[in-house]
């Protein structure tokens, strides 16, 4: 999934947009004691247009921020069942610290992570197969040039512990963008790693894919046929042992126990390709990829629109299914984006992002859903004196209840954890 952040991170973004968002810079890590403080919710916080008044209601849960901190950011969300929701991402105070969160059916509170390294350390991705069966994944930083490694931690009921996992040879950094889990011996994780190269005199960043799988033992990594050797992989899901799906932004891969293979890419939108962040759907002919594409200029002067995009997969091909974009008329820099997509069924879809909105410039919360015949917007709350809010990922926990988290960026500046669900979804 694309993580966009509002302080400055060396990540590569595959999207370079006009956003309010910025990347965070990754500093010293150091063991810091937790003190727990629930983000303050007014009664009536405001909400994101809606295109249906019949649509389910979405409403912020409160949710734990760890003080002190100077920015808190929750990226990824998974569920095993009503009572056994993760949230995860990470906070900074001096340096930055691994973050997790967990539902017990009645409240959110911040589980403890293991030592993400001497200067920082960041979850990208989580994925619950049971109550003692959780895994993340992300990045560390190591305390040397270009020291970026992979990281994966695994909670066992009792605790998180960091579980060794392989680095590829880079100078730049090896990230994880992503986990599935199938069960307690299969699992696989996501990424990249980069190297700089000369080339005639100039240094040239080379991104290549980066996919590992547990086996119940450690955590290998695959180089099977099929993967491409270059690119960022930005999520993954599965259906079964034999049906795993990895989206690198412009195309899916599929894994059928054996090898990966390619499927064909994701449309073309005005000429241009996509930026899909992430995939997600009911069974693997019926997938959805949900991120965002530039329209050109609505008017003389303006610039680019940033419009949602979503595209779905028959079991064939994949064909675009216009989604609306909160923010496309009269906005001087539109900026609308899906960065998460799940689905209960095939005809109860779901999708979360942010969105521009053109009376205050400033960035909402976006929630969008397919009832089977097409996207609308569904309203979605914004806490109160805020101005950044984004929504990371959405999972389902039940028949009738999904969360999404993300962040409530405030006009001062900021940063607090942002955990939205719905129960009659």
């Amino acid at each position: 999934m694309k993580k966009r952040f509002n302080v400055l991170r060396p990540r590569t973004i595959v999207l370079v947009a006009i956003s309010l968002s910025f990347l965070i810079v990754i500093s010293a890590v150091m063991a810091l004691p937790l003190q727990l403080t629930i983000f303050s919710v007014a009664q009536s916080p405001r909400s994101s247009a809606s295109d249906s008044a019949s649509s389910p209601t979405w409403s912020i849960v409160n949710s734990p921020n760890p003080t002190p901190n100077n920015g808190v950011f929750l990226t990824s969300v998974s569920a095993s069942s009503v009572s056994n929701v993760w949230a995860v991402g990470y906070f900074y105070n001096n340096s930055d610290h691994t973050l997790a969160e967990h539902w017990n059916g009645n409240s959110w509170s911040i589980v403890p992570t293991s030592s993400a390294g001497i200067n920082g350390g960041y979850f990208d991705g989580v994925s619950a197969v049971s109550s003692n069966d959780v895994w993340a994944v992300g990045e560390r930083n190591t305390n040397v040039a270009n020291g970026y490694r992979t990281l994966i931690e695994h909670f066992n009921g009792n605790s998180w512990l960091v579980v060794p996992s392989p680095n590829p040879p880079s100078n730049r950094g090896d990230f994880l963008n992503g986990v599935t889990a199938i069960s307690p011996s299969d699992a696989w994780a996501v990424g990249n790693y980069r190297n700089i190269t000369d080339v005639n005199g100039y240094p040239e960043q080379k991104i290549f894919s980066l996919v590992l799988h547990w086996n119940g033992a450690s955590w290998k990594q695959f180089t099977g046929d099929g993967l491409p050797p270059g690119g960022d992989l930005l999520s993954i899901i599965s259906f079964s042992a034999s049906d795993v799906w990895i989206n690198d932004g412009f195309q899916a891969l599929h894994y059928n126990g054996t090898d990966w293979s390619v499927t064909p890419p994701f449309p073309l939108v005005d000429g241009g390709s996509p930026n899909v962040f992430s995939i997600g759907g009911a069974s693997s002919d019926d997938l959805w990829g949900v991120g965002s594409y530039f329209a050109p200029p609505p008017k003389p002067g303006y610039p680019s629109e940033e419009l949602t995009f979503a595209a779905h997969w028959n079991g064939t091909s994949w064909s675009q299914v216009a989604t609306p974009s909160p923010s496309k008329v009269d906005t001087p820099a539109p900026n609308n984006e899906l960065l998460s997509v799940a689905a209960v069924k095939s005809n109860d879809v779901w999708a979360v992002g942010l969105a521009v909105t053109k009376n205050d410039q400033a960035v909402h919360t976006l929630i969008e859903h397919w009832d089977g015949k097409s996207w609308s917007i569904v309203a979605s709350p914004n806490p109160p004196s805020t101005s950044d809010d984004e929504l990371q990922g959405v999972a389902v926990s039940g028949p009738a209840t999904l969360w999404a988290v993300g962040f409530a960026g405030s006009d001062s500046g900021v940063y607090s954890t942002l955990i939205l669900r719905t129960v009659n979804g």
